[in-house]
């Protein structure tokens, strides 16, 4: 089943809510998720890193969909989790939340082999707390 099929049964049907929680929703993939989101008629929720992004973001998913209500939460999920489920939690108290789309992710300063073990090595311990920790929690 591909993506448009998924969202057109979760927006024909009534066991998901109205609400959809974008992890990672400011570029590529996570963005594409957000507008196809909201082209389905749900509300998002965008969580990402930089505000201005998150913004920019917003104000284009309500400018193609001007009834998709949006609530932007500022978070690095490489962070602090605490401080981090704390908004994400706080943001959807009281909200019909039926999908998650856990898309953070990190990205490399350098090519892959120019990276040093030592880099790679934390690099890879802050990508699987991301991925894994965060996630559970979320």
């Amino acid at each position: 089943m591909g993506l448009r099929q998924f969202l057109q049964t979760c927006k024909e049907s009534e066991k998901y809510g109205s609400w959809a929680l974008v992890t990672g929703s400011t570029d590529c993939i996570g963005k594409a998720f957000a507008f196809e989101l909201a082209k389905q008629g749900l509300n998002i929720i965008l969580v990402g890193r930089n505000p201005s992004k998150l913004e920019t973001v917003s104000t284009e998913i309500k400018s193609k969909f001007e009834k998709t209500q949006i609530k932007e939460v500022v978070f690095d999920l490489s962070g602090d989790l605490n401080e981090g489920i704390k908004r994400i939690s706080e943001a959807i108290d009281g909200l019909d939340v039926g999908i998650l789309i856990n898309n953070a992710g990190v990205s490399y300063p350098y090519a892959r082999f120019r990276i040093l073990y030592v880099f790679l090595k934390n690099r890879v311990k802050r990508q699987f707390t991301l991925m894994c920790i965060a996630h559970d929690q979320i």
